[in-house]
């Protein structure tokens, strides 16, 4: 009886799951801070550096809890990053979840660069983030996210919308 009552909660929670499949675009403001100073050689001050940002991604939701995303943020006088991460979700309703990210990020700070060497500060080879979500419409969602690139912390109040 247990196993039949498993297998039938399994197969509704998948058929709910189901609906939110696809892929998805959006964009995002906000702010990112220098937080590695040695790192950043032209920035000044204790926060060693802010600047506006922006965010723009993309992904595939497999379900309503795991997603896969590309994105490119322009942190403004920081530099550029492009990123690939896995995304897990945790809903606490229908309209509302909180969700992590862990991925890989490729980017150039827009510090002076070491002349001697040649060498261009990077961001970083892992990015790291939390966010949350409330899905206005079963298209639309809105997030604040928090990300961390080596050296540089971001802020951004974004949108998305889903195809299906």
């Amino acid at each position: 009886m247990r196993a039949v009552t498993l297998a039938g909660l399994l197969v509704i929670a998948n058929a709910t799951w189901a609906a939110d499949e696809g892929g998805y675009i959006g964009a995002g403001f906000g702010n990112a801070s220098v937080t590695t100073c040695q790192n950043f050689a032209s920035t000044d001050g204790g926060t060693c550096g802010s600047s506006e940002a922006f965010r723009v991604f993309g992904g595939y939701a497999f379900n309503r809890a795991l997603a896969i995303e590309a994105g490119f943020s322009d942190l403004g006088s920081i530099g550029t990053a492009f990123e690939l991460s896995g995304v897990v979700s945790l809903p606490f309703t229908e309209h509302f979840a909180a969700y992590g990210k862990l991925g890989a990020v490729s980017g150039d700070s827009n510090s002076n660069y070491d002349r001697i060497n040649n060498n261009v500060p990077k961001l970083g080879d892992v990015t790291v983030g939390v966010g949350l979500r409330f899905d206005v419409s079963p298209r639309f969602a809105v997030r604040l996210e928090y990300q961390i690139y080596e050296g540089v912390d971001v802020s951004t109040l974004g949108a998305l919308v889903r195809f299906q």
